[in-house]
């Protein structure tokens, strides 16, 4: 599927650079640097529907999925993300779709699976260290489909797999070793599932894809479901919007390289 739509044209103080990411750096795409400090005013600034959106959360689960992630970073560090989404724009108003579980007291709420938010929650710099905004150049019809696929995911109440995030953890840190501990936890899953225990589920980055892909757009071959790392190296990103602080970091990292250094 071809993007139609590819334009850049951030709000707010900015500049480009065109960098370098990816296995052996082997794909190009253009990078914002917007001056915004402020998360929520960084994402009023340039979300736009269509988008990818990855964050690095502050919490103890979302530093053991970013730990988790070691062995798909340049230099073996954790990663910057730990959680994926999609923006997309109802009654003129922004909003997210995704996967996740959100779990509190104050306010009270209990969320488990797909579900539908407002841009606002991701505007809390306690709770969100990292931010990116990928762009993957969608056009009008594309960006259509890519929202009702995420809303048709809503309505058919996919949940979020925990058990399937700690297998997909495992594999990503075993690397082939501890066989036996993936069989059992895949055991586990395949049996929930006959007895009918367990509804249709994808965890965060899982539901970004199966979304792009029912909308005609593969992110990745063979089946691969990917993590938040991976989804920042794809190729098929065009642009990407960071602040300076996401921009320093990586940067420090070597998760990418300028194109053209002089």
């Amino acid at each position: 599927m071809e993007g139609k739509s590819l334009s850049l044209c951030p709000q707010g103080p900015h500049k480009v650079v065109k960098v370098r990411v990816g296995e052996n750096f082997s794909a190009s795409r253009l990078v914002v640097i917007g001056e915004e400090k402020g998360l929520g005013e960084f994402l009023r600034a340039h979300v736009r529907g269509g988008m990818i959106g990855l964050f690095g959360g502050s919490s103890w689960t979302h530093r053991l999925v970013r730990k988790g992630q070691r062995p798909l970073t340049k230099g073996g560090r954790s990663s910057l993300w730990s959680h994926a989404v999609i923006f997309g724009q109802e009654d003129g108003q922004m909003v997210v779709y995704e996967s996740d579980w959100d779990v509190g007291i104050r306010p009270l709420r209990f969320k488990l699976g797909a579900q539908r938010n407002p841009l606002e929650k991701y505007s809390a710099e306690r709770r969100w260290s990292y931010a990116s905004l990928l762009d993957l150049g969608l056009g009008e019809e594309e960006r259509e489909l890519l929202m009702e696929a995420c809303q048709e995911m809503i309505r058919e109440g996919y949940r979020y797999p925990v058990l399937e995030l700690v297998n997909h953890g495992l594999r990503l840190r075993l690397r082939g070793r501890g066989g036996h501990v993936l069989k059992a936890t895949e055991l586990l899953g395949r049996i929930g599932g006959k007895l009918g225990l367990r509804r249709p589920s994808l965890y965060c980055s899982a539901f970004v894809q199966k979304a792009m892909e029912e909308a005609g757009f593969s992110l990745a071959g063979s089946g691969a479901t990917l993590a938040p790392q991976e989804i920042f190296h794809l190729s098929q990103v065009k642009i990407c919007y960071l602040r300076e602080k996401e921009w320093r970091a990586l940067l420090e990292l070597g998760e990418v390289m300028l194109d053209d250094p002089d």
